[in-house]
């Protein structure tokens, strides 16, 4: 039997004690490979830059930002900004489109199903994951994933 599954209630982030690490705006499915090398050098610069030694999950992080992305790309509407916050023991990972009326839904498992399973691939790598609607000049949604070192 396949369980329903919802997307969370809307919530904030705590972006104040958060720091940006990078923003980059995805136009096009093309922009996606760039998106990636992109988190990944943000990633290890901040790593370099505070002698880390583990990868920070990078890879996670990449695949999070990269399946946030193309939501947003696919069911959205432009332009798509995805941004990379820090903070000291984890990563926020903010993906903010104009369709704020639209709550992202994950879809239970199908094998076989090309797509559709963003979401839920999204709750499994991060620790939590949500989504908001901001309005100020135009209204834009927000999906976010948190992420522990």
């Amino acid at each position: 039997m396949l369980s329903t599954l919802s997307a969370p209630p809307q919530q904030r982030p705590p972006l104040s004690v958060l720091r940006r690490v990078g923003t980059w705006t995805v136009h096009d499915p093309e922009d996606l490979v760039s998106l990636r090398q992109s988190v990944v050098t943000a990633v290890l610069s901040w790593r370099d830059a505070h002698h880390r030694s583990h990868p920070a999950r990078q890879d996670h992080l990449t695949l999070i930002a990269t399946e946030l992305a193309t939501n947003a790309l696919k069911y959205g509407a432009p332009p798509v900004i995805t941004s990379l916050y820090r903070q000291h023991d984890g990563w926020l990972i903010d993906v903010e489109d104009g369709h704020a009326d639209t709550a992202p839904l994950p879809y239970p498992p199908e094998p076989g199903r090309p797509g559709r399973n963003g979401i839920l691939i999204v709750s499994k790598l991060s620790r939590r994951w949500g989504w908001y609607a901001h309005h100020a000049d135009t209204a834009r949604k927000h999906v976010w994933a948190w992420l522990r070192d």
